[in-house]
């Protein structure tokens, strides 16, 4: 996942996690919408916990490349 997917991605879960909050303490316990409500809490903050995951391994990796690309790019200049 590129780094304006996860943004957008990221962006999008925080926007429906705080629309179910808000709505949230307005529903009645017994209600399905409070059931949808909460479900949607809970697949929005597993979804939003997969996006960092998954942005946060691509930054890793890609730090990885770019210094082992250095390091090659290093030991080039030094050969004769």
């Amino acid at each position: 996942m590129g780094s304006g997917q996860g943004r957008i991605a990221f962006t999008f879960c925080i926007v429906l996690i705080f629309l179910a909050a808000v709505l949230l303490p307005f529903e009645k316990p017994n209600s399905p919408q409070f059931v949808v409500l909460v479900l949607s809490l809970i697949a929005d903050a597993i979804t939003m916990t997969v996006v960092i995951i998954s942005v946060r391994r691509e930054v890793r990796q890609s730090k990885r490349d770019r210094e082992e690309f250095l390091k090659k790019m290093d030991e080039r200049q030094l050969r004769p």
